[in-house]
């Protein structure tokens, strides 16, 4: 997945990992980016480090060590 900010795919991605209610899409969404990581992609994964899901964030660290 591209990082990229004028990549409309990357930007509706990351829209719905902000404002989605299930914890699945959520999910799918961090496994589908892989590192290393652009300071945008970043920083919408270090918002959902205090997602409602314990599964989330752990998911979020998990990505972060492996990249």
């Amino acid at each position: 997945m591209s990082d990229m900010k004028s990549d409309l795919l990357f930007v509706h991605l990351m829209r719905l990992l902000n404002s989605s209610h299930s914890v699945d899409i959520r999910k799918r969404i961090i496994k589908s980016m892989k590192g290393p990581y652009s300071e945008v992609a970043l920083a919408f994964m270090g918002k959902r480090l205090r997602d409602e899901s314990a599964e989330v964030c752990t998911l979020i660290f998990n990505q972060l060590i492996a990249s």
